[in-house]
């Protein structure tokens, strides 16, 4: 994964380099607005070189508007896991209290005499019986 650090080296490098546009002229040089810059054997690494000196900067900055984006997602799922945690708990506790509701309501009237309500109650408390 390339980080902000290896980003800005390759600015670096994209600003010292001459003013563009750079054009191939008669398929071995590159030149920009006022000199030839380079001169090239193969004439599809001349373009290839030649359009560097917009391509390199464009994917810069889709790297960093990409980077921007995935941060916000980042922080949009972390929201909606808080949300979803925050949901859950309270659902946790709103059943919670309807067991002992239910357990309070069916309440055995002497030792041994438990409901089948009651005793569905208690085992989904763990075991906890109000008093």
């Amino acid at each position: 994964m390339m980080d902000q650090k290896q980003l800005n080296a390759i600015k670096k490098r994209v600003a010292k380099t001459s003013v563009g546009p750079w054009i191939v002229v008669e398929e071995e040089f590159i030149q920009n607005v006022s000199s030839v810059i380079g001169a090239i054997h193969l004439s599809k690494d001349a373009h290839f070189i030649a359009h560097a000196r917009k391509d390199v900067p464009a994917l810069i900055e889709e790297v960093e508007r990409l980077k921007r984006e995935n941060e916000g997602l980042v922080i949009d799922r972390e929201c909606a896991i808080s949300n979803i945690t925050n949901d859950f708990l309270n659902e946790e506790q709103r059943l919670r209290q309807a067991l002992e509701q239910v357990m309070e309501a069916e309440a055995p009237i002497m030792e041994g005499w438990e409901t089948t309500t009651y005793k569905i109650a208690r085992k989904a408390l763990g075991g906890d019986a109000h008093d």
